[in-house]
């Protein structure tokens, strides 16, 4: 019910779909010549395969199903942390996903996704900020957290 959450969200969305196209514009892709994070090359299959769930992981996040999206992320990112820059988004992911906790006043749910940023993206300062502005908030409410 956040008009300025929606907004937010539906500006990321249409953003990420601009830059994915764009990249998929630009990114000629040769299968023999694509490695993963540690150097091995990927075969056509788990290509095809990691494609897809990418694919699959963008349908969802474009219509915010951060849940689902997060599964195929996860995926991805088990088994090559650097596909299609699959980190920045699993974290972007879990940045909207805390958000949309928060604005239901789960905050202790927040919290943790927020926490689950930061292990795929240590520096990321959204993150840091949302957590030290809502452990901040709990305190001041006095609220009881399990956490």
């Amino acid at each position: 019910d956040d008009q300025i959450l929606l907004t937010e969200i539906k500006s990321l969305q249409n953003k990420r779909a601009a830059a994915r196209a764009a990249e998929l514009k630009e990114t000629p892709v040769v299968k023999s010549a694509i490695k993963n994070w540690a150097g091995r090359p990927i075969p056509e299959a788990e290509l095809d395969l990691l494609k897809s769930k990418y694919q699959k992981g963008m349908q969802h996040f474009d219509k915010g199903d951060f849940n689902r999206a997060t599964r195929s992320f996860i995926e991805i990112w088990t088994i090559d942390p650097e596909f299609h820059n699959v980190s920045t988004l699993l974290a972007k992911t879990y940045l909207l996903m805390g958000m949309q906790h928060y604005s239901r006043e789960q905050y202790e749910e927040a919290m943790d996704i927020w926490e689950k940023a930061l292990k795929i993206d240590p520096d990321n300062i959204k993150a840091k900020r949302f957590l030290m502005k809502t452990r901040s908030e709990i305190e001041k409410l006095g609220v009881v957290t399990n956490g």
